[in-house]
């Protein structure tokens, strides 16, 4: 574990102290707390479709600490160490001697390192875990009623993830009941404990939230729009899986490829193969712990399923603790060249741990100086970009744009969205916000990404930005573009705002 909390840290902070940037989900949640600290009610005030529980965190931090660059690093140190911790809890009721430990760390060096993002998907993903370690043990009812907590907490974070891990946990103890020939009693009261406790946290902690935003509000932006408009975005569909390759270039990247693909063929392989392993050698194997696999496979494999609609990169990730424990049960199998297995994947791990912190020190970065610390900024693009708008801009102003300025510049949203899309995903109510936030504050930038100009594709319902843009044209003027083809518009100044040509302007 210290060695584990070295890695994390030279991954996440260049010595001594400098936080390193990760472009990634996070930035959502941060900005969501920034703003709640300022006052404003989540799902009244601004729009949000995942629970409250990240943001929650977020809003104590910087309530004891201020709102600063070095949190979200901070917390993914704390999140790491805590799925390790968990995952060699849980695997030592499945493997022996050190074996849990080489769990956890190749799911350090693999999938957490390759997914650096203190998001929601993290945080559920502790929960999940805790649930599953208390229930390894045995299955009485506090335990029971311990982990359906758990996984109703899990779900405050993300919602397709503690429903599933209930799920999967419910339909082990139907395995369990038939297995051990449990009255179907047993096997009910077995179910309310689990689902009893899943739904008072559940209640509980979102119960104050509705109240605060209103029920309707609270249920339109964390499941009705869900349901109606979430998948319009290509990255909420199926059609994510394995398209979000890393880089790989230079060479030295070379094993991130590999890490890529190696998960995607773990995750679910990993649970076909595992029951195929038990309907043809459990019954000559009965020194196994069939049970607590079974408990462990079941509810991975649920995961996944919660999931498997976006099958995101980070999505993955996320749910592949109980898979990456299994792969070393499978492993560890005795067989030939058994040692010579063992040594040759903790051999792996350290070589990749090595080479991760090797190829962070060696790449191009520079430090920057921001209104909540400072950051070390591994692109160059991102960094011009960023001074860019530093330069122009005062904590405090209005902007409109990308949530990585408004947090890192310490900006005013001026809208109840963060951002908007070209699809169906972002709704004409949302785009008449952002118009009348702009007219109302007189915000003086807005960025407008290159994408918001393209056609939705088939399954991405209506682009509703017409009248946002039409007002951007009106009102503004073009005054610069960003290596990603980002465009920077500034407002028209003078008594009547005297409309200025759309038309690229040198800078």
């Amino acid at each position: 574990m210290a060695a584990a909390f070295v890695f994390l840290y030279l991954n996440l902070f260049y010595l001594p102290d400098i936080p390193i940037y990760l472009f990634v989900d996070q930035m959502t949640q941060l900005y969501d707390a920034r703003r709640m600290l300022d006052g404003l009610v989540i799902y009244k005030d601004f729009f949000q479709v995942t629970p409250p529980g990240t943001q929650v965190i977020y809003l104590l931090l910087f309530k004891i600490f201020g709102v600063r660059t070095w949190i979200p690093s901070v917390m993914l140190i704390v999140l790491g160490l805590s799925i390790m911790w968990l995952m060699v809890v849980i695997g030592r009721k499945v493997v022996p001697g050190k074996l849990p430990f080489l769990a956890a760390a190749l799911f350090l060096i693999v999938p957490f390192r390759s997914q650096f993002d203190a998001t929601h998907h993290w945080y559920s993903t502790v929960a999940v875990m805790a649930g599953l370690a208390v229930l390894m043990e045995a299955r009485t009812p506090w335990r029971l009623a311990g982990a359906g907590a758990l996984f109703g907490l899990s779900s405050c974070f993300t919602q397709m993830r503690g429903a599933p891990a209930a799920l999967g946990v419910a339909v082990f103890l139907v395995w369990e009941a038939h297995r051990n020939r449990q009255p179907f009693r047993q096997l009910l009261i077995s179910q309310m404990e689990l689902w009893g406790a899943f739904a008072a946290v559940l209640v509980g902690f979102n119960a104050y939230f509705a109240w605060q935003a209103g029920l309707h509000n609270f249920l339109y932006n964390t499941v009705l729009f869900g349901l109606r408009y979430y998948p319009s975005e290509a990255w909420n569909t199926y059609r994510v899986y394995m398209i979000d390759v890393p880089r790989f270039h230079p060479w030295y990247r070379l094993p991130a490829l590999a890490i890529f693909i190696s998960i995607h063929l773990l995750i679910p392989l990993i649970y076909i193969l595992f029951f195929a392993r038990y309907w043809t050698t459990a019954r000559q194997n009965l020194t196994a712990p069939w049970d607590r696999l079974m408990l462990l496979s079941i509810t991975g494999l649920f995961l996944f399923l919660g999931m498997a609609s976006a099958p995101s990169w980070l999505r993955i990730c996320a749910v592949s603790p109980p898979g990456v424990i299994l792969f070393v049960w499978f492993w560890q199998s005795p067989g030939r060249f058994h040692h010579l297995r063992i040594q040759g994947i903790w051999i792996l791990v350290l070589l990749l741990a090595l080479g991760e912190c090797a190829e962070r020190e060696i790449r191009w970065h520079q430090d920057i100086k921001l209104p909540i610390g400072r950051l070390a900024m591994l692109n160059p693009a991102l960094l011009e970009s960023l001074q860019y708008f530093q330069q122009r801009t005062n904590p405090g102003d209005y902007f409109f744009g990308d949530e990585m300025f408004k947090y890192l510049l310490d900006l005013r949203d001026p809208a109840v969205v963060s951002y908007v899309t070209g699809t169906a995903y972002t709704r004409q109510s949302q785009v008449e916000s952002v118009i009348h936030g702009l007219e109302t504050h007189r915000v003086k930038y807005a960025l407008w990404a290159t994408d918001l100009d393209l056609p939705p594709s088939r399954f991405g319902g209506k682009n509703n930005l017409a009248p946002l843009r039409d007002y951007l044209h009106r009102h503004y003027h073009f005054v610069k573009a960003f290596g990603d083809g980002a465009t920077v518009w500034e407002r028209n100044t003078g008594p009547s705002e005297a409309e200025h040509p759309s038309e690229p302007v040198n800078n």
